[in-house]
């Protein structure tokens, strides 16, 4: 272990020294762990002699630097990382501003969801700890990770290349707003009272501030105190708490609630308006909520329609921000196969709208539910008691958080799984004195045996770099292929 002092450098890798090399008994692209003394944070990143670089002193980029929550000039710990490493199934990122450039008007959610192949192949598969964070430049974006299975301690390295399962969402203090459209199933078989509802006094509470009209004062005293009551009312008490959430949030968030049952109803929130803006004032919209679910005649279960309404209320959204549907039901929606056409044909292809679904009771089509959700981004959550309910719309309300779709991870498993197939055949450069891997860079080749270039070799079929076309280094130390002309690893 040594103790340096950082230097701010451009590079995505650790510039030592190249005494430090033999100090620390490492090579070209050996992985290091870097440690803030005061704190334990750890981070991991791969070495690179540098002869510009002072013995007392590390080289470290910038997303290293805020990994640790450091500034430049602050002592670090370095030791040689020789454990294994850790291979991720499922992960979550999170996704921050990385500077603070105002130039892209867009919404950044909206970009990766368009673009997730080009995330994880920005990801690749790089060794991280979970305090690690990557600067995205392309999209101005900082990605941390904010969680991941299996669990990692904060000694743990990992990769990505097992990866079956991903999501990200937004970590930066800006909010991001997003509009909603809630969708209620208010069938007959939503009157069925045996939805348990304790631990759910601190919502009715807080809604109670915000709602003081007669319709929901009457409505929240039904409600407390009784330890079942209908699927319907926790489904309007849920999207209540959705409303609270979206106002207090106070950022004008567009929100439509449509209820569905033998036909769908826009719920109407004054002068024809088939939205709630959540900056207006609040007076009477729980009333008008109320009382459209109560005073409806509760049939079947036809979403097609409440979808199609949908597409004409998002209409007055702006297309360039991200949305949310939430589908509530507690049966078999009717005409399914019509309903995952117009899914497929209407909802799917955009790219700007999840769509989170949830079941009460035991007769849903989870199966429905599950492709709905994961096709669009979502997830889908069986409902046992109110209480998570009103959890699931809070969250939904406050958060948006994306699955990253299994086409993306195919498409990024397949094209390393192809790289890898086509560069077993590449023959290594060796030197023709002491046969240790060749570097290249300067547009020569360099023995670090020898410590001398070796000039042209008679060598075909070299691997070159997939962003350059510069010829690749290779370290023997971790059969790894490197770029010095791009300063990245390349996986081969």
């Amino acid at each position: 272990m040594v103790r340096l002092e950082i230097e701010e450098i451009q590079s995505k890798k650790a510039h030592l020294a190249p005494k430090l090399f033999k100090q620390l008994d490492i090579y070209e692209g050996d992985i290091l762990s870097i440690a803030e003394p005061n704190t334990g944070k750890k981070i991991v990143a791969l070495a690179t002699k540098d002869n510009e670089t002072f013995e007392h002193k590390v080289g470290l980029g910038r997303e290293h630097i805020r990994s640790l929550g450091v500034d430049e000039g602050f002592t670090i710990e370095i030791t040689p990382y020789r454990e294994g490493l850790v291979p991720i199934r499922s992960i979550e990122l999170g996704l921050a501003p990385a500077s603070e450039r105002t130039t892209r008007v867009e919404d950044q959610l909206l970009s990766v969801k368009k673009n997730e192949r080009e995330l994880l192949q920005f990801l690749g598969d790089r060794v991280f700890t979970i305090n690690s964070k990557f600067e995205w430049d392309e999209y101005d974006l900082l990605i941390s990770i904010e969680d991941t299975k299996p669990k990692l301690s904060s000694d743990d390295v990992a990769r990505f290349g097992e990866l079956e399962d991903f999501k990200y969402k937004w970590v930066g203090s800006e909010i991001k707003t997003f509009n909603g459209v809630l969708f209620i199933d208010i069938s007959g078989s939503m009157k069925k009272k045996d939805m348990r509802c304790e631990g759910v006094d601190w919502a009715i509470e807080r809604m109670e501030q915000e709602f003081k009209d007669p319709e929901a004062r009457k409505f929240f005293q039904e409600i407390r105190g009784k330890k079942r009551i209908s699927r319907l009312n926790g489904s309007l008490l849920a999207a209540l708490k959705y409303l609270v959430e979206k106002i207090g949030r106070g950022v004008g968030e567009k929100i439509a609630v449509i209820l569905y049952t033998t036909r769908a109803y826009v719920v109407d929130f004054g002068d024809g308006e088939m939205y709630y803006n959540s900056s207006q004032p609040t007076e009477d919209i729980a009333s008008k909520l109320l009382k459209d679910a109560k005073e409806t005649f509760h049939g079947k279960t036809n979403l097609l329609d409440a979808l199609k309404d949908a597409r004409e209320i998002i209409k007055d959204f702006p297309i360039n921000k991200m949305k949310m549907f939430v589908v509530l039901t507690d049966g078999k929606v009717d005409k399914e196969l019509e309903c995952l056409e117009y899914f497929k044909d209407h909802i799917f292809p955009r790219g700007d709208i999840v769509v989170n679904t949830l079941g009460i009771g035991e007769r849903i089509n989870e199966d429905f539910l599950s492709h709905v959700a994961n096709n669009s981004g979502g997830n889908y959550y069986h409902v046992e008691n109110l209480r998570e309910l009103v959890e699931k719309y809070s969250e939904y309300a406050m958060n948006l958080e994306i699955r990253g779709s299994s086409e993306s991870i195919d498409s990024w498993k397949g094209s390393n799984t192809h790289e890898k197939v086509q560069q077993k055949t590449y023959n290594v450069p060796r030197c023709p004195s002491c046969s240790q891997g060749l570097s290249y860079y300067q547009d020569d080749w360099y023995c670090h045996g020898c410590q001398r270039y070796v000039g042209e070799i008679n060598v075909s079929n070299l691997p070159v770099c997939s962003s350059c076309g510069k010829y690749l280094s290779y370290f023997d130390k971790n059969s790894s292929w490197y770029c010095y002309y791009c300063d990245r690893q390349e996986d081969i």
